[in-house]
């Protein structure tokens, strides 16, 4: 019994390598060649850390979402939640600041306090459509996506 050894194919090894991991470390790797050639600060740890700033909400997004979708639920209404968090946090400390104009530390929690309000009033009222209303998790979250869409526009 022999055994034969086949001369080595590049490109089996990355078909193999590509249906194994998928495409999108693919398409990351042809991004950093790509706009690092195109820009000499892409790489920079000043801009890593400026994309690590400015991701730390989003990753506390997805977190939350991850926590979600691992229980079996699913949360249509996370990116209308955050909309109104944010304006009714803006719209609370623009008002306060009029009161309390030397007042900043006070105005700012107040704000953050009526934002986080503003999230714990659409959790609860997706909490109990889903749990004492027997709603299907996507229906209420859609209809409380709607809901707080509407309610941050005015």
């Amino acid at each position: 019994m022999t055994t034969q050894i086949l001369p080595l194919n590049p490109f089996g090894v990355i078909r193999k390598i590509f249906v194994r991991v998928g495409v999108l470390p693919f398409f990351l790797l042809a991004a950093l060649v790509v706009f690092s050639l195109l820009s000499p600060k892409f790489l920079t740890g000043q801009n890593i850390v400026n994309v690590m700033r400015q991701s730390v909400y989003l990753v506390l997004v997805s977190l939350g979402q991850m926590l979600v979708l691992i229980s079996g639920g699913f949360d249509l209404s996370v990116g209308t939640a955050i909309a109104l968090t944010s304006v009714v946090s803006a719209t609370t400390m623009v008002w306060l600041a009029g009161i309390f104009p030397d007042a900043i530390f006070l105005v700012i929690l107040l704000g953050a306090l009526a934002g986080l309000l503003a999230a714990a009033c659409v959790g609860l009222l997706n909490g109990i459509g889903v749990a004492y209303f027997d709603v299907s998790p996507f229906i209420m979250t859609l209809g409380a996506s709607s809901l707080a869409g509407a309610l941050h526009c005015c």
